[in-house]
């Protein structure tokens, strides 16, 4: 792997992270604003 192939996948990867921690994030929002609806 060339280094501008290795700094690709890394950028990849790390945006890829983002995007489930933002998924999971989310998720977590959306489970919370219901638990209170039903409590």
């Amino acid at each position: 792997m060339t280094n501008d192939n290795l700094e690709a996948f890394m950028l990849i990867s790390i945006e890829k992270s983002i995007l489930m921690e933002l998924d999971n994030y989310i998720i977590i929002k959306e489970l919370q604003g219901i638990i209170k609806i039903i409590f």
